[in-house]
């Protein structure tokens, strides 16, 4: 037997990226997030693989500008790189990887602000 190159989860994200192409914005969440939330509970051999699924997850829902779905999805990894933090078991590349999620977030945040603030004031116009 041959060994089989690339990252398991690659598979998911391709086949959510698919069913995106094919059908309606809509659907999007009913296809493709059926789809990552089955790809986010398979057991993979590596870490490296699980996150990938969850971060290809919300870049979809940032791309859809569904923002607050993406906050929801990565919410719980504050809490881990916390809980990491705290028992002083971080590395390098975990202190960077956690600077780049709180980096993320703070772009997203005012984004999300911003357009809640357009539809307050559009409200206000139109009474």
């Amino acid at each position: 037997m041959k060994a089989v190159l690339g990252k398991p989860h690659a598979l998911w994200v391709a086949s959510a990226k698919l069913y995106m192409r094919i059908t309606s914005h809509n659907d999007l969440a009913v296809n493709a997030r059926v789809i990552f939330d089955k790809a986010v509970q398979v057991n993979y051999k590596t870490l490296d693989n699980l996150a990938g699924a969850w971060c290809e997850w919300a870049e979809i829902e940032i791309r859809h500008q569904n923002f607050k779905g993406a906050l929801e999805l990565l919410s719980p990894l504050e809490a881990i790189y916390e809980r990491i933090v705290d028992l002083r078991i971080a590395t390098p590349q975990i202190i960077i990887n956690y600077a780049w999620l709180l980096q993320v977030w703070t772009s997203i945040i005012p984004v999300m602000k911003l357009k809640f603030l357009l539809v307050v004031s559009t409200f206000i116009h139109l009474n």
